[in-house]
């Protein structure tokens, strides 16, 4: 509920119904329960237990939980095609490609989570409109090479009429689909993968496992990685069938490692997000960056900043007087 900044500057106005209790403060009117004590001034929730309430820690862990969804499907991906196909033939060649497993039994398990990365991707909003544009992208391509399968090849075990995609300017919809996907996705992490970085404090940490693993993070480092990530991604799909005519597993061989390049973006992501409290910071209404792809291309090397408003000031001074 949005009341206005007059009505804002109120100390603090607390409603209390039952067991709901409404604080009106910077702008907003945050609700909270009496189990769940709101953030103390001068805090900054880096944590999904630091929220304010029920809600808001829901909704930050909806995108937590997206995240380790992402990589743990795509991470034991190739892994479970290859031993599932062991063990449900017997004598029969592997395929030399992912999405040649369509043709054998495992293709349900092979739609099911092609089309569960892509809904994923869809269903995960970036931090800005130009970045969910290109998941958006990725998704909705991941979705084309689910249902537009490639040719069958060694060890598939469906029909020989089996319908497979057709093509187009020389290639197959499916090979063209899958380009699509891992190069938006190269393209979040190169572009935009940056752009909540301004949120790091110094001598940041990502701690996991209750705090018996701690992960020193910088803004520098975590910019050079996702780029790194990213140009990984694009550069793997591209070489990927020239290199496969040396040996034709190896082709099998570069899509697992595009995919684990995949996973890795997304657990960087959530290491930095440990460690900056960004979607935690979203949340509670703090501006961010959203460069236009143009943009981003022309600053691929900067770290995009977004001057705070007027009420993020004062919280800050806030916040500062109160460790003082």
């Amino acid at each position: 509920m949005r009341i206005s900044r007059r009505a804002a500057r109120v100390a603090e106005l607390t409603v209390t119904a039952d067991t709901w209790q409404f604080r009106f403060e910077g702008g907003y009117a945050v609700a909270t329960d009496d189990q769940a004590p709101p953030v103390q001034k001068g805090a900054v929730p880096t944590g999904l237990e630091d929220l304010n309430s029920d809600a808001q820690r829901l909704i930050a862990h909806t995108y937590y939980g997206l995240r380790w969804g992402l990589a743990i499907l795509a991470f034991i991906f190739p892994f479970v095609l290859w031993f599932g196909f062991s063990l449900l033939t017997s004598g029969l060649p592997h395929p030399t490609s992912i999405s040649a497993f369509y043709h054998t039994p495992l293709r349900n398990y092979l739609v099911a989570t092609v089309v569960a990365l892509g809904l994923f991707l869809i269903l995960y909003k970036g931090f800005s409109k130009a970045e969910n544009l290109w998941l958006n992208l990725a998704g909705c391509a991941a979705l084309v090479v689910a249902f537009f399968p490639t040719d069958r090849d060694r060890g598939s075990t469906d029909a020989e009429n089996t319908w497979v995609s057709p093509h187009v300017f020389g290639m197959q919809i499916h090979g063209l689909a899958a380009l699509a996907t891992f190069g938006s996705m190269g393209l979040v992490a190169v572009l935009f993968g940056k752009n909540t970085l301004a949120k790091l404090p110094k001598d940041a940490k990502a701690t996991f496992f209750n705090d018996r693993i701690e992960v020193p993070l910088s803004q520098t480092v975590l910019r050079k990685t996702y780029q790194g990530i990213g140009a990984a991604m694009i550069i793997v799909t591209i070489v990927c069938l020239p290199l496969s005519k040396l040996d034709e597993y190896l082709f099998f061989g570069f899509e697992a490692l595009a995919l684990l390049v995949f996973v890795s973006y997304w657990l960087v992501k959530t290491a930095e997000f440990r460690a900056s409290g960004a979607e935690n910071k979203a949340v509670i209404g703090e501006n961010f960056p959203s460069p236009s792809t143009s943009s981003a291309i022309r600053n691929i090397r900067v770290i995009p900043i977004v001057e705070p408003r007027q009420e993020d000031s004062e919280v800050n001074k806030t916040r500062t007087a109160s460790k003082d």
